[in-house]
């Protein structure tokens, strides 16, 4: 099983990522009882084995196979422990499964999405750089090119990942380059996210699929209608939900506070932003939702702000979750229902500002 895993992941980084991912999928009863007979060094590689698998196609129960695994030493074992960590928010965990991990692009790349999560951009651009300097394939290169142009929204070109004929790499350079143009040219930015959800979703990437999918929202909400906006964002927050990633998850509704405030949604918008866990974000993002929330409060007033604060109290992440898929399906409802409503709901426009990375919440 350990031999297997290891040669679907040689797979996953080629063109026939589709069909090793449907392998793994179809392995998975037999990797479950081989993580728990392993031992030693055979179950560090078995978990380094199925790292990029549990990360891309957001598997917690894989990347949480890294735990038992850590004592190996296995860089790519402590990746998925750390991946796992980092994904439901504890990111203190997660340095300290790398803190003495060796060089691999599997550890640098899980270190620049934790230095990415906490906003350290320094941080996360040079990870990101070592990750595509250790690589030894194409496509694990090309992906830490694309992550360190994310983080310089620099708009690079695609055709270096295209020639790897590897649909992560192509996926994550046209995420990176739809980033980058995100407000400079929403148009194609949108035909770049859109090429990249598909060729993410086509091979179970979750992970970019999700990120692509939530940025292009994250455009349509602030360049014309926010209903394919708000579809969007209905099917990235359930994903995300699926997959257990709390972290992506509370990023994506973060944004969401903005799309309801742009709508006109003030009541949804409030309680989803009171209920949503502190999170460092960066500067265009904090613009946003400083005028998204000065706006809210100016047409709800401070007594109905305040009561939806003690409102969300008592909310659990789920219950947060189930209150902005309602309110999402409540504002479509209203929206299909009266067209009109699209003119002047939308009459309330939020300054764009910059498109920021998908961690932090755009």
């Amino acid at each position: 099983m350990v031999d297997a895993a290891a040669e679907l992941d040689r797979r996953l980084r080629g063109p026939d990522e589709a069909r090793a991912v449907r392998d793994l999928d179809a392995l998975l009863p037999d990797l479950r009882l081989a993580v728990t007979v392993a031992a030693g060094d055979l179950r560090g590689r078995l978990a380094a084995a199925l790292y990029r698998y549990g990360y891309h196609c957001q598997r917690y129960e894989v990347l949480a196979w890294g735990y038992a695994a850590a004592a190996s030493g296995r860089p790519g074992a402590l990746a998925a422990a750390a991946t796992h960590a980092w994904g439901r928010g504890d990111l203190d965990t997660a340095r300290r499964l790398l803190a003495s991990a060796r060089p691999d692009p599997a550890v640098h790349e899980v270190l620049g999405d934790i230095a990415l999560v906490d906003c350290d951009a320094e941080a996360a651009r040079g990870h990101y750089r070592r990750m595509a300097r250790l690589a030894s394939d194409g496509a694990v290169r090309a992906s830490g090119l694309a992550a360190e142009a994310m983080v310089l929204a620099w708009s690079g070109d695609p055709q270096a990942a295209d020639a790897t004929g590897n649909p992560t790499g192509m996926a994550v350079a046209r995420y990176g380059l739809g980033e980058a143009l995100a407000d400079v040219d929403p148009d194609r930015a949108l035909a770049l996210l859109d090429e990249a959800t598909s060729l993410a979703r086509g091979v179970d990437n979750r992970l970019f699929g999700a990120a692509a999918a939530s940025a292009a929202s994250a455009v349509r909400s602030r360049h014309g209608d926010p209903v394919p906006a708000l579809r969007r964002f209905r099917e990235v927050v359930a994903l995300l939900r699926e997959a257990g990633n709390e972290t992506l998850q509370a990023a994506a509704l973060r944004n969401l506070v903005v799309l309801f405030a742009r709508i006109g949604a003030d009541e949804a918008a409030a309680l989803l932003d009171a209920a949503l866990p502190a999170a460092s974000v960066y500067p265009a993002e904090a613009t946003r939702l400083t005028r998204a929330r000065t706006a809210v409060a100016e047409r709800l007033g401070t007594d109905a702000v305040a009561a939806a604060h003690r409102r969300a109290e008592a909310l659990t992440p789920g219950h947060v979750v189930d209150a902005a898929l309602g309110a999402i399906d409540r504002a479509l409802g209203e929206r299909t229902a009266d067209p009109d409503s699209r003119s002047r709901s939308g009459a309330r426009p939020l300054p764009p500002g910059r498109a920021s990375l998908p961690w932090s919440g755009v």
